[in-house]
């Protein structure tokens, strides 16, 4: 007796062609293996009813009617040959196709089998351009079967036995959506095992991090800008060392100091939005502790002038202080200021 079973089943990817006029689809796939169940995705362009006669090898037919735009058929007790799929509709039909089938391994012995259907502890994010998963990992499960398809074309981006509990797939950035299969090693030959679900691909959460200046001087910290949504996290890794985490509640404009080491530092900047997803900003600050060398061109200590002209060069600085007045310098470290005197002593502080 043949049997017409609803299921969701990975494994063998077969593009069918069409062929036919208006109103009338045709579709042949082989199916030549020990396969013991089918599946067939039918997608279409418009929304009317359609008519689906799938006819056996062995010349056995079965008809069932789909509304809408989506819909599939699945058989098992598969025939070795050619199965036949002809779709009817009152107008024209554009449909796009494919077919999985798949080998059944089932135990003799019931007690050996240990039946998975769900990853428990599952988080999936997008960290830059990458895909990642993790999940809690189970004692009783030694590895995780892992697919991962680009739904549009069908082609198979990844397929990976993992012993972990964390995955990560680099993938062409122009690639929208990820179809992604994940099942329980133990479980991968278990009708209905297995959690398949498509996900939206975000490479961009909207955060934006500007970094001023590079070469400091004399300063213990540095300041930068980030640009947040709501419930967006920023933590700063320096040399490898979180020295920052803190999530804001508002969007907006944020200045956010750390504290620098000696020497280069290599800073990277992480926005962490509400679902995990994470773009990354760096940069390398260097950080100038060696005190700055004067060089004063000479002048008159003692005069009769209302003013002294103070000039001369500095090493490493781009400004300079005469008391409480702060001069810069130019792009040689070279400065001139003009002081204005009392009569007496006149004490003047360069710094």
């Amino acid at each position: 007796m043949r049997k017409l079973i609803v299921l969701f089943i990975p494994l063998l990817f077969l593009l069918i062609p069409l062929k036919g006029y208006a109103k009338t689809k045709e579709m042949t796939v082989g199916l030549t293996d020990a396969y013991t169940q089918a599946t067939f995705y039918l997608e279409f362009e418009t929304e009317q009813t359609y008519n689906v006669v799938v006819t056996y090898p062995s010349g056995f037919t079965h008809e069932t009617t789909i509304e809408g735009t989506e819909g599939t058929i699945s058989i098992s007790d598969i025939e070795n040959g050619e199965y036949k799929l002809s779709i009817t509709a009152d107008n024209d039909i554009n449909v796009k196709s494919r077919v999985e089938a798949k080998k059944t391994e089932v135990s003799a012995n019931p007690k050996d089998i240990n039946i998975s259907t769900v990853v428990s502890g599952l988080q999936i994010y997008f960290k830059n351009t990458d895909l990642v998963m993790e999940w809690d990992k189970n004692a009783n499960e030694d590895s995780i079967d892992v697919e991962v398809i680009e739904p549009n074309t069908m082609q198979v981006l990844d397929s990976n036995k993992l012993s972990g509990n964390y995955y990560t797939l680099d993938f062409d950035e122009s690639i929208k959506q990820l179809e992604v299969y994940l099942v329980p090693a133990k479980s991968a030959n278990v009708e209905g095992a297995g959690t398949r679900f498509t996900i939206d691909v975000v490479l961009d959460n909207g955060g934006r991090v500007t970094f001023p200046e590079q070469t400091l001087y004399n300063v213990n910290e540095y300041s930068f800008n980030a640009s947040v949504r709501d419930n967006m996290t920023v933590f700063v890794d320096e040399d490898d060392k979180t020295v920052y985490d803190n999530t804001f509640i508002s969007a907006g404009e944020y200045t956010i100091t750390i504290p620098l080491n000696d020497m280069k530092n290599h800073i990277t900047v992480w926005l962490k939005d509400e679902k995990g997803n994470l773009n990354s900003f760096s940069t390398i600050i260097d950080r100038d502790i060696e005190a700055p060398v004067f060089n004063i061109s000479p002048f008159d200590t003692v005069t009769k002038n209302s003013s002294v002209n103070i000039s001369g060069s500095v090493t490493e600085a781009t400004s300079v202080f005469f008391n409480e007045f702060e001069v810069m310098t130019d792009e040689y470290g070279r400065f001139s200021f003009n002081n204005a005197l009392v009569v007496g002593d006149n004490n003047i502080s360069l710094t």
